[in-house]
């Protein structure tokens, strides 16, 4: 699954705040808390589409990697209404 891919099923969720939880390749995402998912996403969109070449680059394939985990694991976290004061 391409990072555009992914991106945009992300994006096709309703956008909300969410607490992203478990563990991917060293990472562990112990309650950090995305304020809002679309922005996130478009933010991450952003710096990837500024990166040369994405595919070889370390920070974009990190970037991916958690953008899937999000995506294959979003039923699984909390979700809160935007600007909800959490």
């Amino acid at each position: 699954m391409s990072f555009n891919d992914i991106a945009l099923e992300l994006l096709r969720k309703q956008n909300c705040a969410v607490v992203v939880t478990g563990y991917i390749d060293g990472w562990v995402g112990k309650g950090e808390y995305i304020a809002n998912l679309h922005r996130f996403v478009q933010d991450d969109v952003s710096i990837i589409n500024q990166c040369k070449n994405p595919r070889e680059d370390f920070q974009c394939k990190e970037l991916k990697k958690k953008q899937l985990f999000i995506l294959e694991n979003f039923n699984t976290f909390k979700h809160y209404r935007i600007n909800s004061g959490r």
